[in-house]
């Protein structure tokens, strides 16, 4: 509303008596940043009769996302929202509710310029809602509540509608107390139950304020008390004989006194003598704990991980479920050592030392990381979202402790990253004896998938980052730890303060020692991948690491394509030193030209301790063309995703349909459109393609190419050079607005599988070039064109034809005779009728209809013939169909009357057959068809041009 409706307003306000200023109640007012930085600057100011306000919203006293605020309005009286505006208005935004919730304004794209958005009149109801409602205590039967009244001149007292939780108060639903004081008791409740509760202020007789609520609690067991944390002892390097201290939760309504409490460790009891110790004297009110450590202590001297299960054995507790509490405890963890996170965090910890740390154990829920390795936990950089920016972070393990070995261990864990490359990533870090010094463990090269870049931009080293694309396994040796007792190891992470993504996750962790002969297969691959088609005599290779402690030099390799037969070769004098990354190529070769191939390579050691990595992953190479035929028209408005181009797809520039475009100037003189391999070429297969070239900006003139401009067809045949098979210059282009169509023989490729490429060269001008239904498709010989058609009464014109296609690509043309254009003609006399019909691909193919007798009344009932191609190069088909059964005779004459074809069909309406005259002279023929004793004879010419 604007001023000068306010000001109308006012006056006529007054005449009709509606300012009340005896009655008051509260709005709400919800605002709102999207930047989360507060407004800025910017505020509304809100007046109610008297009463004027101004409210803001800061990032220093609100948290910069929202805030609410209540005011007080006059009933009656106007309420008018004023905006005030300061800097970035587009991200401020409000909610404006009366005293009963009900959202009444809500503010649209604010600007830069002040003024009213809202005026409206305060309502405020005759009985107003009760406010500050509190749930005082709840017990195992009973609650307490209350409230504060809300302003009257006469309240009889307040009813609470209660129930279970989700009720909808109506008539017969839910419980009522009416009380006369602001504050109630119910009771006659069941034990652990969740309850919603209302109330409702009732003024007089017939005057009820609405409903508050809902609000909820649970009830509470009598009896029932548990452990809810162990605080001590605390994981490390030298436990021995520790006390255990926990805290002692009383969970339900009742005091409780005289409570027996134990702890186990690993299964045993640890021989608790109740009641001297673990038996609770004291009392223990409702919602309290105290903390209280056994006497009993326990010897966690041996290395190891500790279970520690700690539990209360109070009669009659009602709820067993939160009775024990686990604890879990390391000291001095040995090889061989495994943990998969699920039962706890395995007391791998964020170091203190940690800058922005988004380290989390638990089960990731992101898009890419929403699943541990296995199981259910893992540790992550954050569980739901992206690591943080400026990330400096550690995540340690327990102590270890590796005196006992005479070598080092490796560990072996399950790794995703999916970092900024070449500015964020991890690495591992180890700490001997205690030492405060941490080194990087490994380097790029070593190990199974041990880093994968190194970080120069921002001087981090060898690290992981980038994607994993999932979960991938890493193992290294961990160089000075063995005989070594006290040591630790962290994962660092590093991220600068730009991009971030889902980052690290780390699952299933072992270390063990290294067993003397474990030869591992990482990756096959082939020489020939990165050729296009393939080789005869392709070659696989193995990447082969050696995990083992001892070097490996007598062993096999084999590899197997498809499942089939393995190969096995020996590797002769190949040494591979511990920890040593080689590849082998196989000298057994296997063709890899236009297959694809599913290869699986893997060692062979005699004496191999650990056969699980044995083999490599499947590696697939695919050198198979694209099917023929094709056809493009690049509708989608995308351009396919085998396919490239220096232009664009569009349908700008006077373009009734998307097309590849390109504008070729001074300053872009090129233009290339690349089409992915197809294959094999079949007899017939023809390019087509549409372009044209029109003037810039508007693509309606067309434009003369001049001065050298150019455009090329070029054909790579096998994966071979590419050759020019058309060019389109000033000798040959049209001068049109209009698409051209352009067709290319592909018969001198047949057998072969071809790659397409269309060149654009600039001379002089500025225009557009377009290409456009690129498709390649042999033309069948006649389109297997077939007719049904109804007969015309004698001197009538009642007679009717439809033409049916069988072959080729919609949309289909029609030209009749008559000249009509449609699929089927009518008013048709007794006589012959040709239909041409052209595909979307520009191939033709020509049937006569006779209707009714044939105009030279030669064989009664014939009702279409067809005979295409006319001229032929040696190949054409023949196509009949009659009105009645027929016995029929077709035979291929020379002009000297000799035979060269022949053959029959019984009791046919329908007859095909293809005329072969590959073998003869170029020249006329006659093709002879004879049923009934009738005769028609039809020419057909033989021709290589």
């Amino acid at each position: 509303m604007n001023f000068k409706l306010l000001h109308f307003l006012l006056p006529a306000l007054f005449c009709l008596g509606l300012y009340r200023a005896d009655a008051q109640c509260e709005y709400r007012l919800d605002l709102f940043d999207s930047y989360g930085d507060g407004w800025n600057g910017c505020s509304v100011r809100i007046t109610s009769g008297p009463n004027v306000y101004t409210f803001t919203m800061n990032n220093v006293n609100d948290d910069g996302s929202d805030s609410t605020v209540y005011f007080v309005v006059a009933a009656g009286l106007p309420v008018i929202v004023n905006w005030l505006p300061g800097s970035f208005v587009n991200e401020v935004s409000f909610k404006l509710y009366n005293t009963d919730g009900t959202l009444i304004y809500q503010s649209a794209a604010l600007t830069t310029s002040p003024g009213i958005l809202f005026a409206g009149i305060g309502e405020c109801p005759s009985c107003l809602k009760p406010t500050n409602v509190q749930i005082e205590n709840v017990y195992d039967t009973r609650a307490k509540l209350r409230w504060s009244p809300a302003p009257a001149s006469n309240v009889l007292g307040w009813q609470v509608i209660y129930g279970p939780a989700g009720f909808v108060p109506g008539p017969g639903v839910g419980d009522t107390a009416f009380v006369t004081t602001p504050k109630v008791t119910l009771t006659g409740l069941q034990k652990k139950t969740f309850y919603d509760f209302y109330v409702v202020q009732q003024c007089d007789t017939t005057d009820f304020s609405a409903q508050v609520g809902p609000f909820n609690f649970e009830t509470y067991w009598t009896n029932d008390v548990g452990i809810s944390a162990v605080l001590t002892p605390a994981s490390g390097c030298d436990l021995g004989l520790e006390t255990v201290k926990v805290v002692l939760n009383n969970y339900g309504s009742a005091p409780q006194s005289l409570l027996p409490f134990r702890y186990s460790v690993n299964g045993l009891d640890a021989g608790v003598a109740q009641p001297n110790d673990g038996f609770y004297t004291g009392v223990l009110g409702k919602d309290s704990s105290t903390v209280v450590e056994f006497e009993t202590t326990f010897d966690f001297s041996e290395p190891g991980e500790y279970v520690i299960a700690v539990y209360t054995s109070l009669p009659g507790d009602e709820d067993a479920l939160n009775d024990t509490t686990f604890y879990y405890v390391n000291n001095r963890l040995q090889a061989p050592y495994l943990q998969n996170f699920e039962n706890w965090d395995g007391g791998w910890y964020v170091d203190t030392t940690s800058a922005f740390p988004s380290w989390a154990f638990g089960d990731p829920e992101k898009t890419d990381l929403d699943t541990a390795a296995s199981g259910v936990n893992a540790w992550v950089t954050s569980l739901t979202g992206n690591y943080n920016g400026n990330e400096k972070s550690f995540l340690r393990s327990p102590c270890f402790d590796f005196s006992t070995l005479t070598s080092d261990p490796s560990i072996q864990f399950l790794l995703f990253r999916d970092t900024e490359k070449n500015y964020d990533g991890a690495w591992l870090e180890m700490a001997l004896n205690g030492d405060s010094t941490w080194e990087k463990v490994g380097a790029l090269g070593e190990g199974l998938n041990w880093y994968n870049n190194t970080n120069a931009q921002t001087g981090l080293g060898d690290v992981w980052d980038g994607n994993s694309e999932g979960w991938i396994k890493a193992q290294h040796r961990l160089t000075g730890a063995g005989g070594m007792s006290q040591v630790q190891l962290r994962f660092a992470f590093s991220a600068d303060a730009s991009l971030s993504y889902e980052g690290m996750g780390i699952d299933d962790i072992r270390i063990f020692e290294l067993p003397a002969n474990d030869l591992a297969g990482l990756q096959a691959g082939t020489s020939g991948e990165a050729d296009e088609c393939g080789l005869e005599a392709d070659s696989v290779t193995l990447e082969i690491t050696n995990l083992g402690s001892e070097p490996q030099s007598v062993f096999q390799v084999a590899y197997s394509i498809n499942g089939g037969t393995p190969v096995v070769e020996d590797v002769g004098n190949l040494v591979v030193a511990p920890d040593e990354h080689i590849t082998y190529t196989f000298a057994t070769t296997f063709n890899s030209r236009n297959e694809k191939v599913d290869i699986r390579a893997w060692t062979i050691l005699a004496g191999e301790q650990n056969l699980t990595n044995d083999t490599s992953l499947v590696y697939s190479v695919d050198h198979t063309p694209l099917s023929l035929p094709f056809q493009e028209n690049f509708e989608s408005g995308q351009l396919p995703g085998d396919w490239s181009t220096t232009g664009g797809v569009t349908n700008d520039n006077n373009n009734i349909s998307y097309v590849i475009e390109e504008n070729l100037y001074q300053f872009n003189p090129t233009h290339t459109t690349l089409l992915p391999r197809y294959g094999s070429v079949s007899v017939g297969d023809t390019l087509r393609f549409d372009y044209r070239v029109t003037d810039y900006p508007d693509g309606t003139e067309p434009t003369p190419l001049n001065n050298g401009t150019m455009f090329t067809v070029e054909i790579s045949a096998d994966c071979g050079p590419f050759e020019t098979v058309y060019t389109i210059d000033e000798s040959n282009h049209v001068l049109t607005a209009e698409m051209t169509k352009v067709a290319i023989s592909l018969d001198q490729y047949v057998g072969k599988t071809i790659q397409i490429q269309f060149q654009g060269v600039w001379g002089e001008g500025d225009f557009f070039f377009d290409l456009d239904n690129i498709n390649i498709r042999a033309c069948a010989l006649d389109l297997e064109l077939s007719a049904t058609a109804t007969p015309a009464s004698p001197g009538e014109s009642d007679g009717e034809a439809t033409v049916n296609v069988g072959a080729g690509d919609a949309p289909y043309t029609f030209l009749w005779s008559t000249g009509d254009t449609s699929q089927t003609v009518t008013n048709l006399v007794q006589a012959p009728y040709t239909v041409t019909v052209t595909d979307a691909n520009g191939c033709t193919a020509a049937l006569t209809i006779n209707i009714g007798n044939s105009a030279t009344n030669d064989i009664d009932g014939l009702t279409s013939l067809a005979l295409q191609p006319n001229p032929t190069n040696g190949q054409a088909r023949l196509h009949v169909t009659f009105g009645q059964p027929v016995d029929l005779q077709v035979a291929v004459l020379n002009l000297l009357g000799q035979q060269v074809w022949t053959n029959k069909a019984l009791n046919t309406t329908d007859f095909s057959d293809d005329l072969d005259l590959t073998g003869f002279a170029d020249g006329i023929y006659l093709v002879r068809l004879t049923a009934g004793g009738q005769t028609l004879t039809k020419k057909l010419v033989k021709s290589q041009n």
